[in-house]
């Protein structure tokens, strides 16, 4: 059984991850996405789906974005979205953040490690990233605190009942959200 408990929840911070991309991005760029979903196992895709629309194969979640154009900043809103997503899942669970932070950064690497590349690209120092990254933060923690997270829930709930959805389907579950 705890092995049946521990997919649960590892598909449930799955949702909480895509969630949080999919949200995000929609209140960035209303219709930007085009598809959100999750796996319990890992699958390849033919298709793009990550938040940098970059090729990646054994996903256990993912979203597709249309080509609409982002900034710098808007992407690593998107990036983060998802790890500041879990986290937030942890502390409002009751859970011990600073245990499970480590193991939390670890799973979102491929999103935090190519923004990262892509804002050395941009010549950006380390000093600028470092605090490119802290606005990111908090303007993260503002949105949730605003209701980006009862949208995350909202469309995790969906992503866990379905597995999939159009970006037709999150405007649908978003229609309330400004």
């Amino acid at each position: 059984m705890a092995g049946n408990e521990e997919a649960a929840s590892k598909l449930e911070r799955t949702a909480i991850h895509e969630a949080a991309h999919a949200v995000v991005a929609t209140m960035i760029h209303r219709g930007i996405v085009e598809e959100v979903f999750i796996s319990d196992s890992p699958v390849d895709v033919a298709e793009i789906y990550d938040e940098l629309n970059s090729a990646v194969h054994g996903l256990t979640g993912g979203v597709r974005f249309r080509k609409i154009p982002t900034t710098v900043f808007e992407n690593g809103l998107i990036s983060y979205s998802g790890f500041f997503a879990e986290c937030e899942h942890v502390y409002r669970s009751g859970g011990n953040l600073e245990v499970l932070l480590p193991q939390l950064r670890e799973q979102a690497s491929h999103d935090i490690d190519r923004y990262h590349a892509l804002l050395v690209s941009e010549h950006l120092t380390e000093a600028d990233i470092r605090n490119v990254v802290i606005d990111i933060g908090s303007a993260l923690k503002h949105y949730f605190d605003s209701g980006v997270w009862e949208a995350v829930t909202i469309v995790a709930d969906a992503l866990l009942a379905r597995g999939r959805l159009a970006g037709d389907e999150v405007l649908e579950l978003l229609a309330d959200f400004p």
